[in-house]
């Protein structure tokens, strides 16, 4: 019997320190717990700053888009009229060195006209000084002048 104390003292014993042991690993796991607890609360934290910074970035970069679309019109639109100005200068230049090339040859006309009518009152003028001269040489006591004039 009282080998049969001893054994359960022995058992009791080891229940106790059983006991003791799991009360110290359930400590150990409240207050991993607590730790893991408060680890989730602030990744929670976290990701709720991450989600609103996320957000923010989103909504410039929604904006910048937007404004990046509305410079590529402008853009676009600019280089059309720039386009536009440029053939309207293109087809003035051409009209204009047209317009030049007829007044050229008009005036290039003109002036081998009045070289030609020059010509040909050069060569009327000195065909009247030799009537003249001849006229002069007939006359009683007529002499020709030499040089005319």
């Amino acid at each position: 019997m009282l080998q049969d104390l001893d054994k359960l003292a022995a058992r009791i014993g080891q229940l106790v320190q059983t006991v003791r042991q799991l009360q110290a690993e359930r400590t150990d796991l409240h207050a991993r717990l607590a730790r893991a607890d408060t680890e989730r609360q602030a990744l929670e934290r976290r990701c709720a700053e991450l989600d609103e910074q996320f957000m923010t970035l989103s909504a410039k970069a929604g904006e910048h888009a937007s404004e990046m679309s509305n410079l590529r019109t402008q853009l676009e639109a600019g280089q059309q009229d720039a386009r536009g100005q440029a053939e309207q200068l293109r087809v003035q230049l051409e009209s204009e060195r047209a317009a030049a090339e007829t007044r050229e040859q008009a005036l290039l006309r003109q002036i081998k006209d009045q070289e030609q009518d020059s010509g040909q009152l050069r060569f009327a003028a000195h065909q009247a000084r030799e009537r003249v001269d001849a006229l002069l040489a007939r006359l009683p006591g007529g002499q020709v002048q030499e040089g005319g004039a």
